[in-house]
């Protein structure tokens, strides 16, 4: 296995944590990146370890995580401009005026209403009452993608493991399974974050590479 597989996992599994730090569109750039690099990696190991359980759940999760998020967004989106909106502008004509201005600036505009008229937050709070089911069912499905992604890439790690004999993966596999369960109480995101530095660890301790294959010789395999 080249080097150069190895530096691509190592590379895009921190560019997350870069992300983090930076912000805004690059941030999105970056989360991009490091899926496609991590991918490529993954997908490397498995030809190498002749494992395909390595790559094809890890794309599976993938897939999952991004399609129900993808489905959750556009559902959420779409209750809030069809039905909330309308509804809070019925409650207040001025909200008309920003409607058709960026999200943020709207939502600065609809708290400070909601501060300035405790009859108007009143309504705003029975009107997100009504729709709250909607609003959750939405929200559920979201988790529902984290969860299945998270088994998934937890089993992918774990078959990493045991050919690569790099026992942080199946420790990163571990975590990612616990937190998987514990994502509606806090302390699943904090078991995510620890199964990720693990993942990041085993990628940095992987050995026995053959530096004479290249990236040509993986792709006739």
């Amino acid at each position: 296995m080249n080097k150069n597989t190895l530096r691509l996992a190592q590379i895009g599994i921190l560019l997350p944590l870069l992300a983090v730090f930076i912000g805004g569109t690059i941030s999105t750039v970056l989360s991009v990146a490091s899926t496609i690099m991590v991918l490529i990696a993954h997908y490397q190991f498995s030809k190498h370890y002749k494992n395909s359980k390595v790559f094809n759940l890890y794309l599976a999760g993938y897939i999952v995580m991004y399609a129900f998020l993808i489905i959750s967004l556009l559902g959420l989106m779409n209750v809030f401009q069809n039905t909330l909106l309308p509804q809070l502008i019925s409650l207040d004509e001025s909200l008309k005026s920003v409607s058709t201005s960026d999200f943020a600036t709207f939502m600065q505009e609809l708290q400070k209403r909601i501060q300035e008229d405790e009859t108007f937050a009143k309504k705003v709070g029975e009107l997100m009452a009504a729709n709250l089911s909607t609003l959750f069912s939405y929200i559920g499905l979201m988790f529902i993608g984290i969860i299945v992604s998270l088994i998934l890439f937890r089993n992918s790690l774990v078959s990493l493991a045991k050919s690569s004999k790099v026992n942080e993966f199946k420790t990163a596999g571990l975590l990612y399974l616990i937190s998987a369960f514990t994502l509606f109480i806090g302390v699943g995101l904090i078991v995510m974050f620890v199964g990720y530095v693990f993942q990041i660890v085993g990628y940095f301790n992987m050995k026995g590479l053959n530096e004479e294959d290249t990236f040509e010789d993986m792709r006739h395999e």
